[in-house]
């Protein structure tokens, strides 16, 4: 570009000079342009030379940029495999250890429970097709208490008999305290038990207690609380629903609860943290 002002001015003063002479003044105003012209094409030149300097830096960044965006991506899908692959893991144990929570229990172990619910029908319901227990606390405790009844702390010894037995050696018990939605309003109990959660763990801390007391063994037993938050049926307006009022009680295979630990520790050691069993019983 430089070169094409410079030869359209050379010309123009060269086509002045042949006519002849020219006044001194024309050939000053041509001189001044032709400089003028000079110093703008240089100038354009520099913002040219700047203008390709700048769009190679951000060639190479956007090079740079690719580069970590495909190295992140390859990271992510390895991760997205290790979680996938670890929750496979844990759905397929999962569903294992629901389908034997859901199964019946031995015919013998299933009989004497049946039995134990026949002397406490009111106090006592037994789903024979899920081996589940389920105490009424309304009979099972005192308003806002988790002092058992005289009638609860029989039932309890007979089932820690249960429990001892041949029959019932190889099961573990777990123990889940409910409640309905009404809040804790005593004072008495408020001191101790704040809420409906820490009232539901507390009844089912007292049956473990005395479960232990008549000679099944600590490790055996496990607690857990939902509080209001795992109703049997929608509580009314006022009141609370006597049904959601409740201590449920899981046996479990010991060799269920040993593998769940394995798998447990496992997963501990891949990804380096604790996980979260909140969700143990099947909700």
């Amino acid at each position: 570009m430089r070169k094409s002002l410079l030869i359209i001015a050379g010309t123009s003063i060269f086509a002045i000079l042949a006519t002849g002479c020219v006044p001194q003044q024309k050939y000053d105003e041509l001189l001044t342009a032709y400089r003028g012209k000079d110093q703008h094409a240089l100038k354009m030149q520099d913002q040219l030379d700047s203008a390709r300097a700048n769009e190679k830096v951000l060639r190479n960044q956007l090079t740079d940029t690719r580069q970590k965006l495909d190295a992140l991506e390859t990271m992510t899908g390895k991760q997205s495999e290790e979680l996938a692959s670890m929750e496979q893991m844990f759905q397929g144990l999962s569903q294992r250890i629901t389908s034997l929570r859901v199964a019946a229990l031995p015919p013998e172990l299933n009989a004497k429970l049946t039995r134990l619910r026949d002397t406490y029908p009111e106090l006592l319901s037994f789903d024979e097709t899920t081996g589940m227990l389920r105490f009424s606390t309304d009979l099972s405790f005192g308003l806002g208490s988790t002092e058992l009844s005289t009638n609860a702390r029989k039932a309890m010894n007979s089932l820690a008999s249960i429990l001892n037995s041949s029959d019932g050696t190889p099961f573990d018990v777990e123990i889940i305290g409910h409640t309905d939605n009404v809040p804790v309003s005593r004072p008495a109990t408020r001191q101790k038990y704040p809420d409906n959660m820490h009232l539901s763990v507390g009844r089912a801390m007292a049956v473990r207690s005395t479960l232990v007391s008549d000679k099944v063994s600590a490790g055996r037993v496990k607690v857990g609380g939902w509080g209001e938050h795992r109703p049997l049926k929608m509580n009314p307006d006022r009141g609370g629903e006597a049904a959601n009022r409740r201590v449920e009680m899981y046996l479990i295979p010991s060799t269920v609860v040993k593998e769940l630990e394995s798998a447990q520790e496992t997963t501990e050691t891949l990804v380096g943290q604790p996980t979260n069993q909140d969700d143990f019983p099947p909700k």
